[in-house]
């Protein structure tokens, strides 16, 4: 049982992601990202966000030579390079990235997926954003063999979301 006592970043931990490449086991947590890594644990550095500016990871996911955190905050999508333990923040850097996301996804064919969390859907490709506004908050993605992406999609009390399952074929 691993704590904040022994280096957790919080004890409320959203977001589990083993990286093959990177050898590591991430927890994302409502204040920041957790690394177990040859037996050492540690923590994001509190530059990259506090409670209030990060509010929580909502997933991690490989993208190469980095690992791509999201958050549904405004700190969001944040770069880590765990061989060097370095975070990079891209919002606010000229880019094309969402404010707050509920979820990330990197495809088969290299395209970076985001759920922004203002109910729509960004995809990244090498020649630009695709933007897809019809996929509600989404906290889960998948592949399937066809290229297909699936998009798990939910409503809460009070909002007027359509929840489902949305499959998007390219078109």
């Amino acid at each position: 049982h691993f704590t904040h006592k022994d280096g957790l970043a919080d004890n409320n931990i959203r977001v589990l992601h083993y990286s093959k490449q990177f050898r590591c086991m991430m927890a994302g947590s409502e204040t920041g990202i957790t690394t177990f890594r040859d037996g050492k644990i540690t923590t994001s550095p509190d530059s990259i966000g506090t409670h209030e500016k990060m509010y929580c990871v909502t997933s991690i996911f490989d993208a190469g030579e980095f690992v791509f955190v999201t958050t549904f905050g405004p700190i969001n999508p944040i770069k880590y390079y765990p061989d060097k333990n370095l975070y990079v923040c891209m919002n606010g850097r000229k880019s094309n990235y969402p404010d707050g996301c509920t979820f990330g996804y990197l495809t088969s064919t290299g395209d970076t997926l985001f759920a922004s969390k203002y109910l729509e859907m960004e995809i990244h490709k090498r020649d630009g954003v695709v933007k897809v506004p019809s996929v509600n908050q989404v906290f889960g993605m998948a592949e399937d063999k066809r290229g297909n992406l699936w998009f798990a999609s939910w409503s809460t009390t009070g909002r007027d979301f359509s929840g489902g399952i949305f499959r998007y074929d390219g078109q």
